[in-house]
């Protein structure tokens, strides 16, 4: 495992680059729920059902679009503070999300890999080995331990104990050795 340890020069280099690739080429569309929506009540990815619609600017009646800067403004900030050399002057919350990113990235080939493993057996597969709800615990398994659970604060994460199984994440690798925690997650 990569240390979480950030140094200035890692710092200057991973605002950078993340400040790089955000103006290149990163930019949000914005959506609104519509009122036939499950997503507030208890339902499975695979059984979630939305209507959208898009939300558009007032001024010439297009969808609203903005640039990563503009909707993360808080964390450019501070990837603007690392880059010039002014890490010092940041709050403790903020150096703990950038170790964690960091840490992250490190690793990033290895999750990558984990993700695309589960992820392309159960679409190659459908539905002809395991039942629709064993493949959404498979991939909800492998998301909080390869992507979600790596970026919260501490790695902490439970899913959902509804799951009939509470088994491990199915990818195989040998970096991945961790027991999910399963439990309540309502509110």
């Amino acid at each position: 495992m990569a240390s979480s340890s950030v140094n200035e020069e890692e710092g200057t280099r991973l605002s950078e680059n993340i400040l790089k690739f955000s103006r290149d080429s990163v930019q949000f569309g914005f959506l609104r729920l519509g009122k036939y929506c499950n997503a507030s009540d208890s339902y499975s990815f695979t059984n979630a059902t939305c209507n959208i619609s898009c939300i558009k600017d007032e001024r010439d009646d297009v969808a609203l679009v903005r640039n990563f800067d503009d909707v993360f403004s808080r964390g450019v900030e501070v990837l603007k503070k690392l880059k010039s050399g002014d890490g010092t002057t940041l709050k403790q919350h903020d150096k703990n999300a950038v170790k964690i990113l960091n840490t992250f990235l490190k690793e990033k080939e290895l999750h990558e890999k984990s993700l695309k493993k589960v992820l392309d057996r159960n679409q190659r597969d459908g539905g002809r080995y395991s039942s629709s709800s064993s493949r959404e615990m498979e991939i909800t398994v492998a998301l909080a331990e390869h992507l979600l659970g790596q970026l919260s604060p501490g790695q902490l994460y439970v899913i959902d104990s509804s799951f009939k199984s509470n088994g491990k994440c199915s990818c195989g690798e040998d970096h991945c050795k961790s027991s999910p925690k399963y439990g309540s997650n309502g509110i």
